[in-house]
């Protein structure tokens, strides 16, 4: 039915079959891989991707961000153990097998450097001042390596013991992708003595040294972060 005002103007309608609007679409989900808990609030959640901040505390403490990243690595290492052969036969042939080896030693060295940068600038009052003009010192194991031994009273190479070597050969083998795309050049046969290579050959990295270069700067990790201990 409907009617007309004469003095307003204004229609009413009516309609006696009610409308039920569209359902809502179902929620889509992905399936929950791993769960956290924060070491500050106690808070559970979920993880989806790289594990940088909590959603209640913020910024997660520097150790736990760069163990994260380096069992990221660690990880990319399994999966690549369980392709199919002639998959991996691919990798390897492209030389896909050894570029991985070789980001896992460069990501190595910046989970290493961030973590020991902010650990240094937050225990040290005068950090920006003992910085100034020391270029990208984290970068370079020895150089913050004396750092923690003049200003915090920590032996990174003591604490680490026969893993030190392990370290200053990865962070030497870093060096030479990064500047010399893999070429062994004299700073690299001065920071490893032992090796039988010389000038002018190319770097190998096998799978056993970036598994081994991750466990050794795990322990790193822990002896940079001054209030940490290695799980038993």
């Amino acid at each position: 039915r409907s009617r007309r005002s004469h003095s307003s103007g204004v229609k009413l309608s009516y309609r006696s079959t009610p409308f039920f609007p569209a359902p809502l679409p179902g929620i889509s989900e992905e399936r929950l891989v791993r769960m956290r808990v924060c070491e500050s609030c106690s808070v559970w959640y979920a993880v989806f991707g790289e594990h940088r901040f909590c959603p209640v505390c913020g910024r997660l403490a520097p150790l736990v961000t760069a163990l994260d990243a380096l069992n990221a690595d660690l990880v990319r290492l399994d999966t690549l153990t369980e392709l199919p052969d002639d998959l991996r036969a691919t990798l390897r042939e492209t030389g896909a097998l050894q570029r991985t080896y070789v980001d896992t030693l460069e990501n190595i060295v910046g989970a290493v450097e961030v973590m020991a940068e902010q650990i240094f600038c937050s225990a040290v009052p005068n950090a920006e001042e003992i910085l100034k003009s020391k270029g990208r010192v984290f970068q370079r194991l020895g150089d913050f390596a004396n750092l923690y031994a003049v200003h915090l009273a920590i032996d990174l190479p003591g604490t680490t013991g026969p893993g030190w070597a392990v370290l200053i050969e990865t962070w030497a083998a870093r060096n030479v992708f990064t500047h010399c795309y893999g070429i062994v050049d004299a700073k690299y046969l001065a920071a490893v003595p032992t090796t039988t290579l010389r000038p002018g050959q190319r770097l190998q990295v096998a799978e056993r040294t970036a598994r081994l270069s991750i466990a050794h700067a795990v322990d790193l990790c822990y002896a940079i972060d001054t209030g940490a201990r290695p799980p038993t």
